[in-house]
Order: structure tokens, then sequence, then C-alpha cells
């Protein structure tokens, strides 16, 4: 039976933030920055030509916090402040935008602990050679790599490019390993990582780090400058609806169109991703019965009925400890 997981960014939340939380989070983000005051400021970063030091990186980086911030209030999230910037053809703030947000979301991950629900649903789906199901798929919406992150403790590996690779990531601008025969997970929005070529993504700092020490800082104030100066360089965040070489929605529907069994994960199915949603949903043509774990899991049985009134085995399920292992899997 094919099993497909959606995970939102409620299925994050004891690690990072949710929407509404981003600005107070990215403010709390640049006073620590402004009080690393430890590190050599007037240590130079060079690259040929190119030469400045590590302090004006800094103050690049909080400038540019500050002015993500002041839009992240002013707009309803990230992706529709990304939107905006897309129609208004404004590419060096849309850059701006996934520069410092992926720099952002990087330190938050760097300081904040896994959410343990992700080592609860590896222990439970992996058999005991450390096996992948097959019948199983994961879209997700986040931009994290709490799934890397959290598998490196099973893989006992601690690049996270290569659990990204063990765990058949799919994302835009990389090498795609997936097929419809195996496990896999699909990053619709990408993650806030740097593809330096389709077979090589690194992160902002990419060593399973709990604390933001000196040279940690460095590292991500180094990949924030190269970012910035190296035009071969590519942001592995990309939104659902940005266009590419790689139609990341069309191949979300054909790993999940034979779906029998849907389950939700924190995901409250936003009005502004719907259109995407109808694409891959309406594609699930075995569809049988969808479970919505999240505290508005009833209201999302209502939105869920917009797009299909098709499927009368809608589940709530309101206990939030665990990711959801329905009975099917």
């Amino acid at each position: 039976m094919k099993i497909t997981y959606i995970f939102g960014a409620g299925a994050s939340c004891s690690a990072l933030p949710m929407v509404g939380q981003i600005p107070e989070r990215i403010s709390k983000m640049i006073k620590l920055l402004n009080g690393q005051l430890e590190i050599d400021i007037e240590k130079e970063w060079k690259h040929q030509s190119i030469k400045t030091t590590y302090g004006k990186i800094l103050e690049k980086l909080v400038e540019d916090l500050f002015w993500l911030k002041e839009n992240s209030e002013n707009h309803a999230s990230i992706d529709t402040f990304a939107k905006k910037l897309t129609i208004n053809q404004n590419w060096d703030d849309l850059k701006k935008l996934k520069r410092s947000f992926s720099a952002y979301f990087s330190l938050e991950q760097i300081i904040n602990p896994i959410d343990k629900r992700y080592d609860s649903f590896f222990a439970s789906i992996l058999n005991e050679l450390g096996e992948f199901p097959n019948n199983t798929r994961i879209l997700s919406w986040n931009y994290d790599i709490q799934f890397e992150k959290s598998y490196s403790e099973y893989s006992r590996i601690n690049e996270i490019d290569k659990n990204r690779f063990l765990l058949n990531v799919v994302q835009k601008n990389t090498r795609i390993r997936a097929s419809n025969e195996k496990f896999c997970i699909v990053k619709l929005n990408g993650s806030c990582s740097i593809i330096e070529n389709p077979d090589r993504t690194h992160e902002f700092c990419n060593n399973q780090e709990s604390n933001l020490s000196n040279p940690i800082l460095e590292r991500i104030l180094g990949s924030y400058q190269e970012l910035q100066v190296f035009s071969n360089l590519k942001y592995a965040l990309s939104f659902a609806w940005e266009k590419a070489d790689m139609n990341i929605v069309d191949y979300a529907i054909k790993e999940t169109n034979d779906t029998e069994i849907l389950v939700y994960i924190g995901y409250s199915m936003p009005y502004f991703n719907r259109e995407i949603d109808r694409k891959i949903i309406k594609e699930m043509k075995n569809l049988k019965k969808v479970y919505f774990q999240s505290p508005e899991a009833e209201a999302l049985k209502d939105r869920f009925s917009t797009i299909r009134n098709d499927i009368k085995e809608l589940v709530s399920v309101n206990d939030l400890q665990q990711f959801y292992l329905p009975a099917e899997l």
C-alpha cells in the first residue's frame, strides 16, 4: 500500500519558528550576532582579488537580517515576500532574501536541538537492517535540514550532503536519484543550503554543531560572502512556484500519483500553496484515506474537502507527541 506524508512547518516547531514567530526570532538572532564580539573582526577573508574582513561580512549579514525582519513583519510570510519580488522581477532582492534567510535558518539549526520527533520517526520506519520502506514517500514544504541532521545519528555520518544522498532527497538543481520504486523525500521549496553543482550541495556550516562558537560563525560568514561573490553557486532554497530546469511539482506528482494513504504532519494547507496542493492531490487516483496530525485537524478536513470531496475517510490525529504512523504503514 503506497503511503505519502506531507510535512509542514509544524513538524519542526520544537526546533524552528513558525511563520508568525520569524520576525521576533530574527531580532533575537541579530542580538546574538552583535554579542559575538570575540571573533577577530580584522581577520581577512579573500579569494584571488576579492578581499574583505570577517567583521565587514558580519556587519553586512546583520544589515541584511534587519531588512529581512522588517519585510517579514510587512508580509504574511517569507514565501509571500519572495513571490512579490518575483512578480516585480526584483531579482537582486530575491537573492538577498534567499541568502539572508538561508543564513538565518542555518544559525537557528545550530543553536536549537533537532525536533525529537524526527528521531522517533526514523526509529519506527527503518527495519532492523536500517532500510527504508519502499512504499513511503515524503513531500516537505519545509526549508530545514531536520531530516538530514536527525538521520545522521542512524547513518553515523556527519556530512549533511551524504545523509541527503542516503535519504534520496530530491530538490531543484540537483541530480535526481529517486524513483517510483523506493523511499524518497521531495523538498518542494528546497532547503537553506548552497548548491555547487548537481552532485554537490553544502550547508553554511556542515558540521553537526550545537553552539555558535567563533570558528562556526566564521564558516557561516564565509559561506555568506561566497554566495555574494561567486556567480556559479546556486541557492538550494527555491520556492515550488519558481521556474527551473526541473519542475519539482511534476516530480512530486510522479512520485505520489499512486498514493492510497495520505498523512499530513504539521501542515496547515495555507491558501498560498493551494494551487500546488490541488495539482498534487488531484493526481492521487487511488487515494482512500487521509490522516491530519495537527491541533487544527478538524479545520484541515474542511480545507481538504475543497480539493477532494470524494474521500470519505478523513481522520483527525490530536496526539502531537510523535509523528503519526498509520496502521497501513
